[in-house]
């Protein structure tokens, strides 16, 4: 009966040193996979740090080839239009015509949708009465009047008198532009005349 039980406890012994090594192995291999997962995932990694940095090389070059087009664009632009200047709105332009001292252009979100509003300060620099006609056009990239506005002093004599402006005297001008695009438009031209 000692012989079985020792028979029993070699026969338990085995079946526990094969388990061990059962496990043992499939642990070895656990890991092994997990070496090779993550060598892949690493290797994944690279290739996407690297199609990451292509990518942003290609995005910096094309932001500066659409400079370039946009420079070259605005050149064209005013070569056609003498005068012709890039428009931000909320800046005051200094002095763009003659007697006009200076123009502000506003956007703003109305109810009816974008407008477009204009200031523009006039300066009789004459020793002679003047009576201002001026037009303020506005512009699309390519070069197309989209809008604008003329202040002007047609119609009855009475108005054109209250047009009139003394020697050294400025006044202001104020209203809506009219503009027949729905993109912003970036150019502006700004031509007086004085009668």
């Amino acid at each position: 009966m000692q012989f079985d039980i020792l028979e029993v406890m070699e026969q338990k012994i085995a079946s526990q040193r094969r388990a061990i090594w059962i496990i043992v192995v499939g642990f070895l291999l656990l890991i092994a996979l997990l070496l090779y997962r993550t060598s892949l995932i690493s290797g994944h990694a690279d290739n996407l740090d690297q199609t990451r940095r292509d990518l942003l090389d290609k995005v910096a070059s094309m932001r500066a080839d659409l400079s370039n087009l946009r420079d070259r664009n605005a050149e064209l632009v005013a070569g056609r239009l003498p005068g012709l200047r890039q428009l931000e709105f909320g800046e005051i332009i200094e002095k763009p015509a003659e007697h006009v001292e200076s123009v502000l252009l506003t956007r703003s979100n109305a109810y009816e949708g974008i407008r477009y509003e204009y200031l523009a300060i006039v300066k009789n620099r004459s020793a002679e009465y003047l009576t201002p006609e001026i037009n303020i056009m506005l512009f699309n990239a390519s070069g197309y009047q989209v809008g604008g506005t003329q202040i002007s002093a047609k119609g009855s004599s009475l108005q054109r008198r209250q047009a009139l402006l003394k020697p050294g005297e400025s006044r202001s001008y104020s209203g809506v532009l009219e503009v027949n695009s729905d993109e912003p438009p970036p150019y502006l031209l700004v031509r007086a005349t004085a009668g």
